[in-house]
Formats: structure tokens, C-alpha cells, sequence
């Protein structure tokens, strides 16, 4: 298969740097960062040059796309769904990729361009390509990604719009926008060591990205709303694209096997190591590190400095607020399997106390992230020094046998939106942890827009074993507003507002529905109005 690999890329380095196609670049963005798989696979240089010429050609003038349009035989496919011509924002090729600015065009295709570009960055070194995808993502999750991780505002041409252009019941937020966005994420986060990278790999994966299939695993959507009214989904409308229950399949099926793959790679999120050796961060020690993301129960083995070491995850992340760590020194005879056997068998990592130690051995850390919803933390029951640097905290070595707990204060919060998202003005979304909560009329009734939330009292937390499959359940008090006094059958008219008591029930986004299979129920609402 690698040699099939090679042959077809080797085949578009010799087409792409020749006449007529020398100044060529694709239209749908994902064959760069294959590129660069295919260079680390084999260590052959000109995959890596190949990607980042498709990069660095992006923006020049006369307009590729336009200049190949002028060539005999040209049929245009790529016109919008009004048939206007082809706009060079929505290729990501309106001006070189070093002068972009804010996130445009088709979500996919744009974050799978930046995931290349970080990709390319990292291995040559080019720290104007680095600042370029800084700024693409600060423009992303500042101004243009849903609470859940969700980009790509508009159903038509599946795009970015315009910053704080964040509507709830039409948007598009395709869920392999997300799995791009945590793809990105974490290219990021292992070339900086910031950990505010992978906060929004894990709002990504824990939202949209799982929403996007079924919890049976037999059905999946392609568009994630943060509203449902599901009678208004209609045909010929701006809202035909969002479906009330999730689809077996469909016509042009990326989402399903890229939500898939995404789970089965999630080891890669998880864990991750390398060089302590930021380029920014003057604290850097150039220590061999294993970085622990995302609280995930598991086991992996990794080799820092020489020796090998099994570092195993034991919690119910999110639903509790504990993380049980432990990181074993291993016997170089031992394989991958034994060591995760000690663990996973005994609950306690047995170390060998036969080998010798590496002379690298005290030059290792383990790095864990600490979530930016969390409020506080400590860790008990070791007493390993640590430093916190960028989000994480740097536990030094040599690990011989070491379990610890790690404690976090994450209770369930209200969330407001900055007041430029006018969809979200005068509302607030729940949240606990990485997990955004919201209602669905089979716990809260019909006509959710009609509640009222009272933040000023506190949000209940319980977990309900028999829910879901087991899930945490958060209570919010609160008001439904009726109008009485109506003229009978008016539309419109003078009557009285009514507020009746009631108790909101919220449950995970990514759990929505999974309890109906009617595509005319189940009403679903993620921000709510809040009563000041």
C-alpha cells in the first residue's frame, strides 16, 4: 500500500511543478496534509516541499482557478448554488494564506488548509506560517465557533460567514468541520505546548463531533443545529438542511466514517510526546515529555529518555471531578501488552525493580493539561514537584512507580455569549466541563423557546444511571411564559404575560436525540433566556 501511496504522489510532485499545472493548488484542501503523512512515513523530502508549494501558492495573481478557466475545454463546475461565478474567499485563495486573516469559506476545506499549514510550519521551521495559523484560529474561536465547537455557519456552501455570525436553527456546523477544527487544535497544541489548544480539541470531540453519530453507532448527522424546531425543517427552505433525527447515510458520506476514524485515532488527542522545547516559551527544558490532554480511562506506553514507561487514566471525566494518574518505569524486556496488563489487571503498577536505571532517566516530565473551565485543582496523595506552565502542569521525573489524584474543581456553569452574537443576546447556555447541556421537549415538554432560566439560583447536578445509558443530569429553576387574554384563534393581539414555575431539564448535547426516532418530535434548544 506504501508503495501505491508513493507512486500516485510521486506522479502529482512531477505533474504539479511542470507546465500547464506548475502553479496549481487544489480546490478542496486535504491532499497537503496527506503529504506530509506520506513525508514523515518515508522521510522523502519532496512530499513535504509538494504541500507547502500548495500552500505557498495560494493567492497569487492572475487567479489559478481563473487563468485554468480560460483553457479549452473548460467546463465550470464550480459555481455557487445561484450560479455565480466562482468566489476566491470560499477557496481559501482570495490572498496569500500568510494575509489571511479571519476563517472564510467552505469550514472543511479551510481547516483542513490550516491543519497542512501547521503540519508544514513544524518541519521546516517557517515562523510566518506559524503566526499565520495563530491568527486564523484566534479568529476562529473568538469570533466564528459555536459553544460546542461547531463552525461553519451557513447551509448554503457549508461556510464561514462573517464574525459573531452565529445563527442557532439554521446553521450548518458539519460534523466534519469539527473533527478538522480538533484536527487543527492538536497540531497546535503539540508544536506550542499551550494547552488552550487542546481545550477546543476537547469542545470539539465532546460535541459536535459525538453528536455526530448515534449512540447505537448506526446513524449520524452531517449538520449539527444548536436549535430544533422540527416542523420548520422543510424542503425549499433555508432550514431543508437540518434533519430532526439522524440518517443511516448519506449521498456524500465524509461525516460518518471521519466521525468513526476520529474515535478510533482519539489515543492521539489523548496522549501525545516530544521535546519540552516551545519555541515561545522561554520556560521551555528540552526534557523528554509525555503530554496527557485529554481525561480519557486508558493505558499507553511511551519511551522518554531512553526507558520505557506505561502511563495509565482511571475516571468518569466529566460526569466526576476526579482523575486517578499513575506512570510506571518499566523493564526494557517487557512489551507494550505487559505493561498495560500490570495496570489494567491489578489496578497497581508493579515496577521492576531489576532493571538499571537510564542515564537520561531524571531528564523526563509528564505534562497534564489543566481544562480551562476548571476553577481550581489540586493533586493528592504524591509528592512529586510540578511547575504549571501554559495550561499544563510539568510533574519532573525519574517516574519509577507513581499514582496520584488529581482533584478538580469544575462545577456545572451558566454561559453567556460575547453580546455581538445578537442570536445568543439576553440568553445563556449550560455547561460542566467540556460538555454543553441542553433541553429536549421529551424531559421538558413542547415549545421550549417559551422558558425562562433564573440564574441567580444554583444548578443541580445528579447523575441518573438508567438515562442515556448513565449520564449526569443538571436541573436548572426557572419559569415558562405563556400569554393569556388572547383574543380565541388571533395571531396577534393584546393579552397579559404569564410565568409559571418550572424545573429545566438539561442533558448532554452530543445525547440529543437518542430517545425518538420520529422526525416530527423531539424538540431541541441549547441557549436559553435568561430571566435577570
Amino acid at each position: 500500500y506504501l508503495d501505491i501511496c508513493r507512486r500516485a504522489a510521486d506522479h502529482i510532485v512531477d505533474v504539479f511543478h511542470k507546465p500547464p499545472l506548475e502553479r496549481g493548488i487544489p480546490g478542496h484542501e486535504e491532499i497537503e496534509l496527506s503529504l506530509v503523512k506520506l513525508y514523515e512515513a518515508t522521510g522523502e523530502k519532496p512530499y513535504l516541499t509538494m504541500a507547502a508549494d500548495f500552500i505557498n501558492r495560494r493567492g497569487e495573481n492572475p487567479p489559478y482557478f481563473f487563468e485554468e478557466a480560460k483553457r479549452p475545454g473548460w467546463v465550470q463546475i464550480f459555481s455557487d448554488q445561484e450560479g455565480n461565478d466562482y468566489h476566491l474567499d470560499y477557496a481559501q485563495t482570495d490572498k496569500p494564506v500568510r494575509e489571511q486573516r479571519q476563517a472564510e469559506g467552505h469550514a472543511v476545506r479551510a481547516v483542513y488548509l490550516y491543519c497542512a499549514m501547521a503540519d508544514v510550519a513544524a518541519y521546516t521551521g517557517d515562523e510566518t506560517l506559524l503566526a499565520a495559523c495563530k491568527t486564523l484560529y484566534n479568529n476562529i474561536v473568538n469570533c466564528q465557533m459555536y459553544v460546542t465547537g461547531g463552525i461553519g455557519s451557513s447551509g448554503m456552501l457549508e461556510r464561514f460567514t462573517k464574525d459573531y455570525d452565529l445563527p442557532n436553527a439554521s446553521n450548518y456546523a458539519e460534523s466534519c468541520a469539527s473533527v478538522g477544527l480538533a484536527l487543527f487544535s492538536r497540531r497546535m497544541a503539540k508544536i506550542t505546548h499551550d494547552a488552550r489548544y487542546m481545550d477546543t480539541a476537547e469542545l470539539a470531540l465532546s460535541n459536535t463531533v459525538t453528536s455526530g453519530i448515534a449512540m447505537d453507532g448506526k446513524s449520524f448527522f452531517y449538520v449539527n443545529p444548536l436549535a430544533l424546531w422540527p416542523a420548520a425543517g422543510i424542503p425549499g427552505t433555508d432550514r431543508q438542511h437540518v434533519k430532526p433525527v439522524r440518517q443511516p447515510w448519506f449521498g456524500c458520506a465524509c461525516c460518518p466514517p471521519n466521525i468513526a476514524r476520529t474515535l478510533a485515532s482519539l489515543g492521539e488527542y489523548v496522549y501525545f510526546t516530544g521535546k519540552d522545547d516551545a519555541a515561545d516559551d522561554p520556560a521551555s527544558t528540552g526534557k523528554d515529555t509525555v503530554y496527557v490532554n485529554l481525561f480519557v480511562s486508558s493505558t499507553t506506553h511511551v519511551t522518554l529518555g531512553g526507558a520505557d514507561y506505561a502511563v495509565s487514566l482511571s475516571t468518569k471525566y466529566p460526569f466526576e471531578d476526579t482523575v486517578d494518574v499513575q506512570i510506571m518505569r518499566c523493564a526494557e524486556t517487557e512489551t507494550d501488552k505487559d505493561a498495560a496488563r500490570k495496570i489494567n489487571e491489578t489496578g497497581t503498577a508493579i515496577p521492576d525493580s531489576d532493571h538499571a536505571a537510564a542515564d537520561t532517566a531524571g531528564d523526563v516530565q509528564m505534562a497534564i493539561r489543566i481544562p480551562s473551565c476548571v476553577r481550581s485543582f489540586a493533586t493528592c496523595g504524591t509528592t512529586l514537584h510540578y511547575t504549571e506552565r501554559n495550561g499544563y502542569l510539568y510533574f519532573e521525573g525519574p517516574f519509577e512507580s507513581e499514582k496520584f489524584t488529581l482533584e478538580l474543581d469544575m462545577p456545572a456553569q451558566f454561559i453567556h455569549a460575547d453580546p455581538r452574537v445578537r442570536y445568543d443576546e439576553g440568553c445563556v447556555a449550560v455547561k460542566k466541563g467540556p460538555l454543553v447541556y441542553c433541553l429536549e421537549s421529551v424531559d421538558n415538554g413542547e415549545n421550549l423557546n417559551q422558558f425562562l432560566v433564573d440564574t441567580s439560583a444554583p444548578l443541580s447536578e445528579s447523575f441518573d444511571s438508567d438515562l442515556l445509558g448513565g449520564t449526569l443530569v443538571i436541573t436548572a429553576e426557572g419559569w415558562r411564559q405563556t400569554v393569556s387574554g388572547m383574543p380565541g384563534g388571533a395571531l396577534y393581539g393584546t393579552g397579559r404575560t404569564v410565568l409559571t414555575p418550572a424545573t429545566l431539564k438539561f442533558i448532554p448535547y452530543a445525547y440529543w436525540d437518542n430517545r425518538t426516532d420520529d422526525p416530527a418530535s423531539g424538540e431541541m434548544q441549547v441557549w436559553v433566556r435568561e430571566r435577570v
